[in-house]
């Protein structure tokens, strides 16, 4: 059986109080091609960027209704092959 929860894709969405400054961050990441870890509940001295696998069918329903999942992320961000980034250093988490 297929895992309808999970992608072969990633995804890195942007937060912000306002829908504008979320878009205003995306346009950043495309512009400056970089993407700038932070360190919020992040064990240790790392810099990390946060990714989800969950699919896009699934991303919408959740950020439709943020206030029901918590969710603080706003619907911009950029999407790469898990591969790609696996070959970059890219790695699970453990929450």
């Amino acid at each position: 059986m297929i895992r309808d929860d999970i992608s072969s894709k990633l995804v890195h969405l942007t937060r912000d109080v306002s829908d504008r400054a979320a878009a205003d961050a995306l346009v950043s990441i495309v512009a400056e091609r970089k993407l700038r870890g932070g360190t919020t509940c992040i064990k240790g001295n790392y810099r990390c960027v946060c990714f989800s696998e969950a699919p896009l069918s699934k991303l919408t329903h959740i950020l439709a209704s943020p206030g029901a999942t918590g969710m603080r992320y706003k619907p911009f961000g950029v999407m790469v092959d898990k591969n790609w980034l696996f070959v970059r250093g890219g790695r699970p988490v453990i929450y």
